[in-house]
This record gives structure tokens, C-alpha cells and sequence, in this order.
């Protein structure tokens, strides 16, 4: 069985404490600073918003590195109303924030990240997402899963 960590919260996604992966790996998530407070207001007009929702920090001892996977799917509202998709990327920690073509994969669908040698990396998680021009107000919830294991 595969630890994962679990980011859930109200109005925005929101990340757990540290998880162990496996024997020889480890990772660290922290949410950062707006994630509980996502812009869901469409104001009128959809626009699409790119927002950094945790920074990682991931490590193994095997020498073929590890794999993590990463889950993304619908900020939703327990009354069923129209839920918004999102979509995930990481990026190396303190970059810039990616532009909207870096999202290629789609929502509902495995975001994928492997290393290929033992060491620790620094990585930013991304989400992607569009509310309607007119989007139901309300608390919306999220999770992302974070599956962690040793090539």
C-alpha cells in the first residue's frame, strides 16, 4: 500500500502535513497563502486563473529515483451545483508561474513526475482552473492526491 497525502479544504484546495512515501522516500507538502480563498467570482466574464496552491519537497534514497503521482478534478459544492475543473502542474520551487499551455493534462487524468536518481527536489504545485461567468456562490471543496513511491 502507497502513502498519500490528501489536499483537501473549503473554497480552495488545500494540502496535509508531511507523508512518508515508501522505505526510501519522503515528501513535504505546504499549502501557501491564498489557497482557502480561491477567486471563484466570475464577475460576468470566465476568465481562467493560475494559482500556486503548495510547495513540495521530495526525496529518495533509491537509486532509480521516484515516481509521484498527482490527482486533479472539480472544486465542488455538497449542493450539486455546477463544479469547476482544474488541472495541476509543478514547476521547480520560486519559479515563475507557468503560462496556461503548461496544463496538458487534462483534468480527471493522473499528472505524472519522476526523478531518475537519488536526491531531493524542490517543486511548486500549479492548478489551472476557469469559473463560469456566472458561477453559483458558495463554499466549494477540493482534494488532490499525492502518491508517492521508489522507481
Amino acid at each position: 500500500m502507497r502513502p498519500r497525502v490528501q489536499l483537501t479544504g473549503l473554497a480552495a484546495l488545500l494540502l496535509g502535513a508531511a507523508a512518508p512515501a515508501s522505505a526510501g522516500s519522503a515528501v513535504t507538502a505546504q499549502t501557501t497563502a491564498g489557497t482557502s480563498s480561491l477567486e471563484l467570482d466570475g464577475r460576468g466574464t470566465s476568465s481562467t486563473h493560475i494559482v500556486k496552491i503548495a510547495e513540495l519537497s521530495l526525496s529518495s534514497d533509491a537509486s532509480a529515483g521516484l515516481t509521484m503521482t498527482i490527482t486533479s478534478g472539480s472544486l465542488a459544492k455538497a449542493d450539486g451545483s455546477t463544479p469547476v475543473t482544474f488541472q495541476v502542474v509543478l514547476v521547480d520551487r520560486a519559479a515563475q508561474a507557468p503560462a496556461s499551455a503548461a496544463f496538458t493534462t487534462a483534468s480527471g487524468t493522473p499528472y505524472l513526475f519522476s526523478t531518475h536518481s537519488a536526491g531531493t527536489v524542490e517543486k511548486d504545485i500549479y492548478i489551472k482552473y476557469a469559473p463560469a461567468a456566472r458561477q453559483d456562490p458558495g463554499s466549494y471543496s477540493a482534494s488532490v492526491d499525492l502518491d508517492v513511491m521508489d522507481n
